[in-house]
């Protein structure tokens, strides 16, 4: 599989302070709306796609036989908000 694409996903944050080990309900929901815009979007050859993940290799060395990949992210299929394929 030869398709490269671009994989625009949500990260999933843990909430901390370094001034606090314990929040209130409120507080947690406070911080949780701060660190929840965390868009990320990853670019690579697309090793795997299935109902549950994607497998993208950022680096390919071509130039070996098989192919060598490096830089791969699995990305839950429950975290991508977009796909955009190139090629």
């Amino acid at each position: 599989m030869n398709t490269i694409a671009i994989i625009h996903w949500k990260d999933i944050a843990t909430i901390s302070d370094e001034s606090m080990a314990w929040f209130t309900q409120e507080q947690a929901k406070t911080k949780g709306k701060e660190v929840y815009n965390h868009d990320h979007l990853t670019i690579g050859q697309v090793i795997e796609n299935n109902d549950e993940f994607m497998l993208v290799a950022s680096t390919i060395n071509e130039n070996e036989d098989p192919a060598m990949y490096s830089d791969i992210s699995m990305i839950p299929k429950c975290v991508i908000t977009n796909i955009e394929y190139l090629k």
